[in-house]
């Protein structure tokens, strides 16, 4: 019981520092205006799959975790090219 409510709040916490390095990277440049929407509804999507009681809610984080920063180090990529 106690396991299961720590990773919820990790992963909640998580999900608000997520939010919060989306919305500076956007302030920043670093992250184009059309795409910010996308990894903020991803972000918040994050933070509800944990709620979901079986496997299915870990394959859903990992497959947003790997949606999200796969797109943040392609644009990093990108802007270290430029």
């Amino acid at each position: 019981m106690v396991v299961t409510g720590i990773f919820m709040a990790g992963i909640i916490l998580f999900g608000f520092g997520l939010i919060n390095q989306i919305i500076g990277l956007g302030h920043a440049g670093f992250i184009p205006k059309r795409l910010s929407p996308i990894l903020l509804i991803s972000a918040i999507l994050f933070m509800g799959a944990s709620a979901i009681p079986s496997s299915l809610g870990l394959y859903i984080i990992a497959f947003i975790s790997i949606l999200i920063y796969g797109s943040l180090s392609f644009l990093f990529w990108r802007s270290s090219i430029d």
